[in-house]
Formats: C-alpha cells, sequence, structure tokens
C-alpha cells in the first residue's frame, strides 16, 4: 500500500486557525499544537506527517486548506507513520526525582 506526507508550505500568519486545524486532525495538547505551530511557521516549509494512508493525508490537507493554510500531499521517502514533534530537538535527562526534563 503507498504512503504519502502532508507538507505545509505557506503560513499567513493566522496561529488560531493553525492550532484548531491541528488539534482536530492530530489530537494533540493546544500547548502542543502551539509549538509545533512555531516551529512549523519559523521553516516555512515543514512535512507535518508522513507514512499516512492517502485518504488520511488528504484529510488533513482539507482541514488545513480550510485554514487558509497550504497543505500538499506528497509520496514520502519514509514508510513508517511519523509526525512532526520539535521537541526531538531538545535532549532530556532525568533528574534527581527521576522526572525527565530538558537537559
Amino acid at each position: 500500500m503507498e504512503r504519502y506526507q502532508v507538507e505545509l508550505t505557506d503560513f499567513p500568519g493566522e496561529q488560531i486557525a493553525f492550532v484548531k486545524a491541528l488539534r482536530i486532525v492530530g489530537n494533540v495538547s493546544l500547548a502542543d499544537a502551539n509549538e509545533i505551530y512555531v516551529h512549523a511557521s519559523n521553516a516555512k516549509r515543514t512535512v507535518l506527517v508522513a507514512g499516512i494512508e492517502k485518504h488520511v493525508a488528504d484529510h488533513i490537507a482539507a482541514a488545513f486548506t480550510k485554514a487558509h493554510i497550504r497543505a500538499v500531499v506528497k509520496i514520502p521517502s519514509i514508510a513508517s507513520p511519523m509526525i512532526c514533534r520539535p521537541q526531538a530537538n531538545t535532549s532530556y535527562i532525568r533528574n534527581g526525582l527521576r522526572s525527565v526534563v530538558s537537559a
């Protein structure tokens, strides 16, 4: 089965519309949605998700298009499902209380 990715390429500066669209299609918290918005708007071109089925990619692209954000469905170079998580660019450690915190 062929997999697809959704790439976001145009951000008109409407953070509320982006966050609402992301929360609907990604089931992410408000804080995570805001963090993804900051990352994506600074990058100007972001692969939001990859390795997903065509109907899911079309649904996600339609939600962002409705929010006036350009979303393009493409064939990715990977086959495993992935989602954009800016937290991956941070290193973490366990503190004395065994909680995970930013290093």
